[in-house]
């Protein structure tokens, strides 16, 4: 099978690490070289991309599309991959799909940041892609909500989590608590409203908020390794990469969640789930409870470890590839164990 051409976070490369653990032949072709610690089997120029996305097709029976783009811009290699009968399938991750009219509807958290004049263009997107795949692939049932009535079949199915492995901690420190956030938007994360929960939380108990802004994914690893508590989001609807790799190691992680976003898989999903105006709070009682710190990154991992790690995850995407290929119509959920059908009121809920 062939994953490409776009990459963000890792995800791409995470698939293809956790099919090559499962023994899978599996090639990751990008359209530019990734910074950082990431690494591809490919990555090509304008003309490469074109060469690779028609030669493609004659050497892989499935070609996972990643972000709703393919390696040629308006799609001629997937309908050149169709006329082969190949599987096509892409996966969206958020900001790849998301529209203002679905996400004001349901009222999902990042609404307000989205700006209505680009709906017909992310749409127009979307139903081009669908036209020629068997199905998509999203992140938690808010991704999923902006797919339903676009796809034919919609899957639901864990993040892939790259391979690396966690940061070794530092020593303990007898001075403040070290709370990390890395925004990559600070108004999307809502870093003003992190920034001043700190300042209050830290009249009360002995912390310090490091900012973490423009570096690489090294960078973040060892302030990984130097943290004590993750705050992720403000708006987000359920645990986004960072989140994932704070639980990887080891750190309570607080986080703004929206409960309709979040699949089964999700049910024990260990972050103290927060709100703008709740978090200076959660901060002084996390920051005062050592035991319920430790006991919050131990369950971390092991949720980490059973969903979200690389083989655990390509598990899941191999079980939509089985039944994306005869499947009917629908909304699923795909674990490793897998393919269910979405929760009938939860659909409904996203279909209103």
């Amino acid at each position: 099978m062939a994953i490409g051409p776009a990459e963000i976070a890792g995800t791409s490369t995470a698939l293809a690490e956790g099919l090559h653990a499962l023994g899978v032949d599996a090639e990751l072709a990008l359209w530019s070289p990734l910074p950082g610690p990431f690494a591809s089997d490919h990555t090509y120029g304008r003309t490469g991309r074109a060469i690779y996305a028609l030669r493609a097709p004659l050497r892989r029976d499935v070609l996972h599309f990643q972000y709703g783009v393919t390696w040629i811009p308006k799609h001629p290699d997937a309908h050149w991959a169709r006329i082969l009968r190949r599987l096509l399938l892409t996966s969206y991750y958020g900001d790849d799909c998301r529209r203002w009219d679905v996400a004001t509807r349901l009222a999902w958290p990042l609404a307000p940041f989205k700006d209505r004049r680009q709906d017909g263009a992310v749409l127009e997107r979307l139903e081009r892609l669908a036209r020629l795949c068997r199905g998509a692939i999203a992140t938690d049932v808010e991704v999923a909500s902006y797919l339903v009535g676009v796809f034919e079949r919609v899957y639901v199915a864990p993040v892939p989590l790259h391979n690396f492995a966690p940061p070794p901690r530092e020593p303990v420190r007898a001075a403040s608590l070290r709370v990390l956030h890395a925004p990559t938007d600070r108004a999307v994360k809502g870093t003003p409203a992190v920034e001043l929960a700190a300042r209050d939380a830290a009249k009360h108990v002995p912390l310090e908020l490091v900012l973490l802004t423009g570096v690489g994914h090294g960078a973040v690893r060892r302030e990984l390794a130097r943290a004590d508590i993750v705050v992720d989001q403000m708006h987000s609807a359920s645990a986004s990469v960072f989140a994932l790799e704070g639980m990887r190691a080891g750190l309570p992680v607080l986080t703004h969640i929206d409960a309709r976003a979040l699949a089964p898989f999700h049910a024990e999903l260990p972050v103290v789930p927060v709100t703008a105006e709740s978090l200076a709070d959660d901060l002084v009682a996390l920051a005062g409870d050592a035991s319920r710190r430790f006991d919050l990154g131990e369950a971390g991992r092991a949720y980490v470890d059973r969903w979200h790690s690389a083989p655990r995850a390509a598990e899941a995407v191999l079980q939509v590839y089985e039944h994306a290929r005869e499947a009917t119509a629908g909304v699923f959920v795909a674990t490793p164990d897998g393919i269910s059908p979405l929760d009938a009121e939860v659909l409904a809920e996203i279909r209103r």
